[in-house]
């Protein structure tokens, strides 16, 4: 699902998972992330990134780098400088891979 982008998919696995009460951990969520992002659903990536901050699972790095490049891929600059900030409220340090992509996210806005 990941790696085609087939996010749709990978949101139905993580629901069944939930409904045959499998434990979902934070490799489950990423991948999910990663298909949002790769199938340009921003907005679902968003919603399921809030999702897994609720939840006992919690974030970490990886998952915030799905959401920035999910933002990053449809060139939604100021929400990708938006959820950087999120990122640091959230206590995730930032690399260069981070960084990166939000000067990617910039650049396809205009925005030097």
């Amino acid at each position: 699902c990941e790696k085609n982008g087939e996010w749709e998919n990978a949101l139905q696995v993580l629901g069944l998972m939930t409904q045959n009460k499998l434990r979902m951990d934070t490799i489950a969520f990423n991948a999910a992330l990663s298909a949002c992002g790769n199938g340009r659903e921003w907005r679902a990536a968003l919603k399921l990134f809030s999702k897994m901050v609720l939840s006992e699972v919690g974030s970490d790095t990886i998952s915030c780098h799905a959401v920035i490049s999910a933002l990053e891929k449809v060139s939604e600059w100021a929400k990708t400088l938006r959820f950087f900030a999120v990122m640091a409220e959230c206590k995730m340090e930032p690399n260069p891979i981070t960084f990166n992509v939000i000067a990617s996210a910039c650049q396809k806005g205009a925005q030097w």
